[in-house]
């Protein structure tokens, strides 16, 4: 499909925790990664946690520290919650009104609908988000930007082979799962408005864009997007 933007690669999955420091013992015992705080990079930004994973960036927030201009954004949670995927693009502008042609709800970093592109507080730096109403999850959207927490944007980075004092010896990333009640709206984001392909609709919706695989789980009951 021809459109005027790419998405270069998964920025991150963002999960909303209860407890940055739980989650930072989890990461470690479980799967043998060192966590960094986002706060290294500002003492304000004690809100998150990044966690190199093979070819993933995991990112881990605590919602009751996340303020946007003294605002909070998100609800608290007792349990983690996966809030979304987060995506690196080129031609971010032409996303921007892709996703609004396709009737998806786009805001700004405070949650308000934005109805020219959107930038990140107190930057220049273009930044926007679906909402879940319209899209099943808040997806986030950013130009590839330098980050020094992300490791793959390192000069010459390549994707190691596993190490053996890694507890799983994770290889890669084989893909990333979402239950929804809604393969359609799905398929209408990521194929229609973000520009994947289908890879597999036998059973559930594959979707690869990217150059990561995001499958669609049917859910008739339970938590879905």
């Amino acid at each position: 499909m021809m459109t005027g933007h790419r998405l270069v690669r998964m920025y991150h999955p963002s999960l909303r925790v209860p407890d940055l420091s739980a989650a930072e013992r989890f990461l470690s015992e479980v799967f043998g990664r060192r966590s960094t705080p986002l706060s290294t990079l500002s003492p304000s930004l004690d809100y998150s946690l990044f966690t190199p994973i093979a070819d993933v960036l995991f990112d881990c927030i605590d919602p009751r520290r996340y303020r946007v201009d003294g605002e909070l954004q998100y609800s608290a949670v007792d349990r983690p919650v996966l809030d979304g995927f987060g995506w690196y693009v080129d031609g971010i502008a032409p996303l921007f009104e892709s996703l609004r042609e396709h009737g998806f709800s786009v805001v700004d970093q405070r949650g308000a609908i934005a109805e020219a592109m959107p930038k990140a507080f107190g930057s220049s730096m273009p930044l926007f988000f679906t909402t879940p109403e319209s899209a099943g999850l808040r997806y986030e959207f950013v130009p590839e930007m330098p980050f020094p927490l992300d490791h793959r944007l390192a000069e010459g980075w390549t994707l190691p082979e596993p190490s053996a004092e890694d507890p799983l010896g994770i290889v890669r990333c084989a893909g990333d799962v979402v239950r929804t009640s809604d393969p359609r709206r799905a398929e209408r984001l990521f194929v229609d408005a973000l520009g994947g392909t289908v890879v597999d609709r036998d059973r559930d919706l594959s979707v690869e864009v990217g150059g990561s695989t995001v499958v669609f789980e049917t859910a008739d009951v339970g938590p879905a997007d």
